[in-house]
């Protein structure tokens, strides 16, 4: 799949009060084109997400949505530098601007 560049984790809170704890792994892949496959995802997961799309550094570092976790758009730099991080780097679970998790 690539190298694992990133990892985040963190413990948060559903809308309907339950607790959850999320682990997410980054890889680095360069492909042609995208196609979700949304078959693994769980009805929770399905629920939150309304589009997909391929976001630039710039992307990242300008809309006016919360990017999490903190530190992707310079990691992202980073990797489409040519650069790879000799271990994988830890990306902040919590919101930049708020300190927790939105």
């Amino acid at each position: 799949m690539g190298p694992l560049v990133a990892t985040s984790v963190g413990d948060w809170t559903r809308h309907d009060g339950t607790p959850m704890r999320s682990e997410h792994s980054f890889f680095f892949l360069r492909v042609p084109s995208l196609q979700v496959d949304f078959s693994g995802m769980e009805e929770f997961e399905r629920s939150l997400l309304d589009v997909f799309r391929w976001w630039t550094p710039a992307d990242l570092r300008t809309t006016d949505e919360c990017v999490l976790p903190a530190g992707l758009a310079d990691l992202l730099e980073l990797l489409l530098s040519g650069e790879m991080p000799s271990e994988p780097v830890v990306l902040s679970w919590d919101s930049p601007d708020t300190g927790t998790r939105p």
